[in-house]
Formats: structure tokens, sequence, C-alpha cells
């Protein structure tokens, strides 16, 4: 697959870092909207998790050879 070979990866490591990926964005999504309907909950919850999230993005780009 082009996509793996382009970021320089299997295809288990990119199924895991998905699904890990995915699961955190599913996580944040949902303290998202709690925080909408309860605004003094989760108040830092998704902002630090989305920077937390870049920064592991950045971890990566440089390992599977993306670009920014």
């Amino acid at each position: 697959m082009k996509h793996l070979k382009d970021h320089k990866t299997t295809y288990w490591k990119h199924l895991g870092f998905a699904l890990m990926l995915s699961f955190r964005l599913l996580v944040l999504s949902m303290a998202g909207v709690i925080h909408a309907i309860i605004p003094y909950i989760f108040q830092k919850t998704v902002t630090s998790g989305v920077k937390d999230l870049d920064n592991l993005f950045e971890e990566h780009v440089g390992n599977y050879g993306g670009t920014k």
C-alpha cells in the first residue's frame, strides 16, 4: 500500500496508531459535548487533549516521513 510506504510503517503499527487516535478523539468529543451542556466541567480537557494530539502528530510526522 502506497500510504503505508509513504509513512514508512507497517499495517499493524498504522492500525494501532489509527485506533488509538480514533479512541482519543472520541473521548475528547464526548468531553466537548458534556462541556457544552455543563460548562463548569471539562473546562480544559478538550484544549489540552488537542494540544497533546498535536504533539503526538509532531513526533510521528518525523518518524513516518510526513511533511508539515
